[in-house]
């Protein structure tokens, strides 16, 4: 049971990866859905924030040389 006044998140976070060419990936970060709620009552629901970005691979591993890559 949760103290009255505190807070409860759920977040469901999702991840989508999009291969441009074989060395450029595009990305997509966030909370599809978050869910807030105040113990007593009250929530709030919706999208949680977006976050755009790139992985770019300089090389390829390959016996003891390592893969390199730049987000």
């Amino acid at each position: 049971m949760n103290a009255p006044g505190s807070v409860s998140t759920f977040a469901f976070p999702t991840q989508v990866r999009f291969g441009v060419i074989d060395s450029l990936e595009l990305r997509v970060r966030g909370n599809l859905f978050t869910l807030q709620s105040v113990s007593g009552g009250g929530s709030t629901r919706g999208f949680g924030d977006l976050a755009f970005g790139t992985k770019w691979s300089i090389a390829q591993g390959g016996g003891l040389f390592p893969a390199v890559g730049v987000f």
